[in-house]
C-alpha cells in the first residue's frame, strides 16, 4: 500500500460537500475522532482525531492479496479500508495511473460513511466486494452514481485510451467538511485484460 499524500480539499468533488453538510444536520451525528499509526496488521491505537487510512485487497478466502493485485476478466475481490476516523467521512475508490493521475482518474465507488440511518460503512472500517465482469467492467459495492459519474469502469477502454504505466486502485478518505483528505493506493496488474 502506498500513501499518496495529503490534500487540503483541493480537487475533491464539491457536489459531495452539500450532501455531507446536509448529513451533519441529521440527529445522532457525532464529531470526528480517529487514529494514527494503523497498519494492515495492527489494531488502531488511541484516538487523536486525524485521518490515517489503510487499504487492503482481499481474495475470496479473506487473505490479503500481494501487490500488484492481478485483475482479469471474472476477477472478484474484497476491498477493505480503515479510515482511521470514526466520525462522518467520505470514501472514494478510483483507478488511475500513478505516473499521471490527473484526468486519467476514474471513480468506481463512493460512500458517505457514518451517516445517521445508514447500515453500511458504520465506524472507520468499510468492506465491499469488487468484480470485473466478462466484458471487463470493474464495479465495487452497490455503487449508485451521484454528481455526474457513472458506475463501473470498462477497463479495456481505459487501458486503450491511457496505456497506464503504473495502474493503481486508490482510496481517498476525506473528513466531513472535506478540509482534510488522504489517499492510499495498491498497485494493479492489468496485463490479462
Amino acid at each position: 500500500m502506498k500513501r499518496i499524500g495529503r490534500n487540503k480539499g483541493n480537487g475533491v468533488l464539491p457536489t459531495m460537500v452539500v450532501a455531507v453538510a446536509v448529513a451533519l444536520c441529521a440527529p445522532g451525528c457525532g464529531s470526528g475522532s480517529g487514529s494514527t499509526g494503523v497498519t494492515a496488521s495492527s489494531p488502531p491505537p488511541a484516538d487523536d482525531g486525524r485521518l490515517d487510512p489503510v487499504l487492503r485487497v482481499l481474495g475470496a478466502d479473506g487473505r490479503e492479496l500481494a501487490e500488484p493485485v492481478a485483475v482479469a476478466y471474472g476477477t472478484e475481490f474484497l476491498v477493505e479500508w480503515d479510515a482511521g476516523l470514526s466520525g462522518l467521512y467520505h470514501a472514494e475508490l478510483s483507478v488511475w495511473d500513478e505516473d499521471e493521475p490527473g484526468d486519467r482518474r476514474r471513480k468506481v465507488f463512493e460512500r458517505n460513511c457514518n451517516l445517521s440511518g445508514t447500515t453500511d460503512c458504520n465506524g472507520a472500517v468499510g468492506l465491499y466486494p469488487c468484480r470485473v465482469n466478462a466484458s471487463g467492467v470493474l464495479t465495487c459495492g452497490d455503487a449508485v452514481p451521484t454528481g455526474g459519474w457513472t458506475a463501473g469502469l470498462h477497463l479495456p477502454t481505459w487501458l486503450a485510451l491511457y496505456a497506464p504505466s503504473a495502474p493503481v486502485l486508490g482510496l481517498t478518505v476525506c473528513d466531513s467538511l472535506f478540509t482534510d483528505c488522504r489517499t492510499v493506493a495498491v498497485e494493479l496488474d492489468l496485463g490479462a485484460l
